[in-house]
């Protein structure tokens, strides 16, 4: 597109909301400037890659593509290289780099050149952020095309790792796509990926993730539940319980009704230890409680280590902890709840 035409054109859509695929980048018109930014890097690179190895005739690729550092360039041998003609091609791609990174004269030379841009070069820009109140951005927004890369939402999340999973041979589930998504909440996709990678080697090519393989990818506890988490604590076992915490503050509002029920549980030992210790039989403790004889037995049996000093450092515990759910401390739910298994779990 010529730079009159392009000045002459109606302002596009600030943002594109779907990138052109390989055969529309070889084929149709590119416009004089596109604009990649974002803080999600895998994306962006992504995208970067796409323009790189189609935006111009494969054949004469090398002769057709420049890249450039925005913080290392110099300025006159980048827009020198924006202005020339492609070799034996239609069109030549130009990259410049970490935009964000920009100094304000290399800035002031890109509105220049916008002002005529080559007809024949496509101008790559690649930026972390970029401040779009500046008119050279303003510019770009309105002779080309921008793409921005965001984090994505756990949604978005999901069906990105249902996808990343159909390209590794495997199928992921929506329910552990949403399972995974939610556990790995704000992770940069990089790291999303070798979760997929973990996946799909666990389960084998062609495989369809289960739970039991997501929860052993995550360290988690298959089937838990909070009984099985108070199972652990009462015996001890660290490292179970965490592994069964960790399942179970994947349940929305988990953290806020996990520490009511440990403080009620903790509550009914307390008093079996005092009925116990009364020398009354699980019948009467059972009649007293309202619980059946089994159930009895069997937290009595639990409660076997547990000193009525024992229980009452941990409802101390459990009541620090309520508070700190309740704005008394500045860390977040699920560090507040792996402070209190572990401790629990230690106490003597």
């Amino acid at each position: 597109m010529s730079a009159a035409r392009a000045a002459n054109a109606p302002r596009k859509p600030a943002v594109r909301r779907r990138l052109p695929s390989p055969a529309e980048l070889a084929t149709g018109p590119l416009p004089p400037v596109v604009l990649l930014c974002g803080e999600e890097e895998f994306l962006l690179e992504e995208a970067f890659q796409l323009f790189w190895e189609h935006a111009t005739d494969p054949a004469m690729a090398d002769f057709n593509r420049d890249l450039f550092q925005a913080d290392e360039v110099k300025r006159e041998e980048l827009f020198a290289q924006a202005a020339s003609f492609p070799m034996m091609a239609e069109r030549r791609l130009v990259v410049l780099r970490r935009c964000e990174k920009a100094p304000a004269a290399l800035l002031t030379d890109l509105a220049t050149y916008l002002e005529r841009p080559s007809s024949s070069t496509c101008l790559l820009l690649l930026a972390a952020s970029v401040d779009k109140r500046r008119k050279v951005w303003q510019k770009v927004q309105e002779l080309g095309d921008v793409y921005e890369f965001n984090p994505l939402s756990p949604d978005q999340l999901a069906g990105w790792l249902e996808s990343a999973c159909t390209r590794a041979g495997c199928t992921l589930p929506p329910p552990q796509a949403q399972q995974l998504a939610e556990q790995l909440g704000p992770t940069p996709l990089r790291m999303a990926g070798q979760e997929v990678e973990k996946l799909c080697l666990l389960a084998g090519p062609g495989a369809t993730i289960s739970e039991a393989d997501l929860a052993t990818a995550l360290g988690m506890e298959p089937d838990a539940n909070p009984f099985k988490l108070l199972d652990a604590i009462y015996e001890g076992r660290t490292g179970a319980a965490l592994a069964i915490l960790q399942s179970l503050l994947h349940q929305p509002e988990s953290a806020y009704t996990l520490v009511p029920l440990l403080g009620k549980s903790l509550g009914r030992y307390w008093f079996m230890r005092q009925l116990r210790d009364q020398r009354l039989g699980e019948g009467e403790i059972g009649e007293r409680l309202g619980q059946k004889d089994w159930l009895v037995r069997r937290n009595l049996e639990q409660a076997r280590g547990w000193t009525l000093p024992r229980v009452e450092e941990a409802l101390r515990l459990i009541l620090e902890a309520d508070m700190g759910l309740k704005g008394e401390s500045a860390l977040p739910p699920a560090q507040i709840l792996f402070q209190l298994v572990v401790r629990l779990c230690r106490t003597q």
